[in-house]
């Protein structure tokens, strides 16, 4: 099934300025502490978000070219790959971190907009990584708008 791409990209910009609007609102101190979950600061959550939608630009790619084949989910290497990227985001700066998540969102949005269509695979792999993943990822949203930096408490 073809879906609009217009629309989808135009939701996924909507879902997008919630997050945008946080990040803008956290100074260093509070975009480096960690909390937003219990091991992860803001601007480890904003390299996991830039990471993963990194991949799904490299898919999309592939299927703009024909070349994707669907391969199945493994959640252990999926975890995996989260906890050595949360590892990796400890040692950037800010503003790359900052950056990489605009230009990331920049080049997913881009691949998107570049498929001569999209079929329901390029939806799910565009959505997982945008939209729905920025759901997932609602403390941190709710984070900004703390007046402290409570940690985070399961």
């Amino acid at each position: 099934m073809a879906h609009d791409a217009e629309q989808i990209l135009a939701d996924e910009a909507a879902a997008w300025r919630p997050i945008e609007t946080a990040l803008a609102a956290m100074d260093e101190e509070r975009f480096t502490t960690v909390g937003v979950t219990p091991i992860w600061s803001p601007r480890d959550v904003a390299h996991h978000l830039a990471y993963w939608m990194d991949d799904a630009t490299v898919i999309l790619g592939q299927m703009a070219f024909s070349t994707w084949h669907r391969t199945p989910d493994d959640r252990g290497e999926i975890e995996a790959i989260n906890l050595r990227e949360g590892e990796r985001s400890k040692g950037m700066s800010s503003e790359v971190v900052r950056a990489e998540l605009l230009g990331a969102r920049d080049r997913l949005r881009a691949a998107f907009a570049a498929l001569p269509q999209v079929d329901d695979d390029a939806l799910e792999w565009f959505d997982e990584s945008a939209s729905r993943h920025y759901e997932e990822h609602e403390a941190l949203i709710e984070w900004a708008g703390r007046e402290s930096n409570p940690r985070h408490e399961d």
